[in-house]
């Protein structure tokens, strides 16, 4: 099928070459908009720019500076949220958070009458997600809620995540690549923290509780 990312592809220290690998994919591509894609735009139009911390915006802000009009042209292609028809599933979600927001934080801890507020005007059956980049499978009501991880800014282990959806098969996958080339490529850019970057997500990955842990926090923080 048809796939692409989930948003979030111009977050990290190198957002023109990934456009650039992107754009040259010959496979067809759709991708959706993330919350940094839409924290880039208001920044680019003198909004303010509303991200998760201080230190998201800072990312916005830096990213602005490093790509050029096309790549920002690329990106208003974008749609927040795509619907595809999957043989032997039928109609599915593509979302980087919830259908109706590109923040909204929600985990497998997080009880079920919030989960069927979040997910009760989605019609299909199947809701692929990304955002909080834990790889999950839950059940909501009839609603199969999938969310298939980061390839940039994995848990649990270094490398990448992703997810397959291969007819009415879902695959939860995790590549490898090499992870030392890339540390030196992203340390020749001025990207913001980058050390802390590298260490965090490249070289070492956060274990799925100290995520939960994390976006718990957030969670709470957004529903107060």
């Amino acid at each position: 099928m048809e796939c692409g990312p989930d948003g979030d592809v111009v977050a990290g220290p190198m957002p023109a070459k990934t456009l650039e690998i992107l754009k040259g994919v010959t496979t067809p591509v759709d991708c959706i908009l993330g919350n940094a894609e839409n924290e880039l735009f208001r920044c680019i139009s003198g909004k303010t720019i509303g991200g998760l911390s201080a230190y998201s915006d800072e990312v916005t802000r830096w990213v602005s500076t490093q790509l050029s009009a096309s790549d920002i042209d690329y990106l208003m292609t974008w749609t927040d949220i795509k619907t595809m028809a999957v043989e032997e599933i039928g109609e599915v979600l593509f979302c980087h958070a919830t259908p109706s927001s590109d923040l909204d934080i929600f985990t497998t801890e997080t009880p079920k009458d919030c989960l069927h507020q979040l997910f009760k005007n989605a019609s299909e059956t199947l809701i692929v997600c990304g955002h909080t980049h834990i790889q999950f499978d839950i059940n909501i009501g009839q609603k199969r809620v999938v969310n298939a991880g980061s390839v940039g800014m994995p848990t649990s282990q270094k490398g990448a995540d992703w997810l397959l959806i291969d007819n009415s098969q879902i695959h939860f996958i995790h590549s490898s690549y090499n992870s030392e080339d890339a540390v030196m490529n992203m340390m020749k850019t001025s990207y913001p923290g980058i050390s802390n970057f590298v260490e965090n997500n490249i070289l070492h990955a956060p274990s799925n509780k100290a995520m939960l842990e994390m976006l718990s926090t957030l969670e709470t923080q957004q529903n107060q």
